[in-house]
């Protein structure tokens, strides 16, 4: 397991437990490194999508 895989798990955990903050900010720190396997970026990038999915959903609803 290499640094990118780990910075992805913990953007993922936060998001798991309620941080999407933080979720975004490692997150984003897997997209933006040139040493990142593609695969694991369309990960990143997956979950990044489904937080602001969320986010816009609970958005609507609020309104």
């Amino acid at each position: 397991m290499n640094e990118h895989t780990l910075t992805y798990l913990i953007g993922d955990l936060f998001r798991r437990t309620g941080d999407t903050e933080n979720a975004l900010k490692w997150l984003s720190e897997v997209l933006i490194s040139r040493n990142a396997t593609p695969r694991l970026k369309d990960k990143a990038r997956d979950v990044k999508d489904a937080i602001k999915e969320a986010r816009q959903k609970n958005n609507e609803k609020n309104t």
